[in-house]
């Protein structure tokens, strides 16, 4: 397993609607500036967002 983001578990474009682990090619794209991150899954979908299609693992 890839080692974890230091902002957090989870993670997603500040102006996006999806989020991902750290290591998925989606979120490797995502600007450092850009990132916001979150604990949890829950967290994130807290906010208002959904899991990638594309990063494995992911509910």
């Amino acid at each position: 397993m890839a080692p974890l983001a230091l902002g957090g578990a989870i993670v997603a474009s500040k102006s996006g609607t999806t989020y991902y682990y750290p290591w998925c090619t989606g979120a490797t794209k995502i600007g450092a500036g850009n990132m916001r991150y979150f604990a949890s899954e829950d967290a994130a979908k807290k906010a208002g967002l959904h899991p990638a299609k594309n990063c494995k693992g992911l509910e």
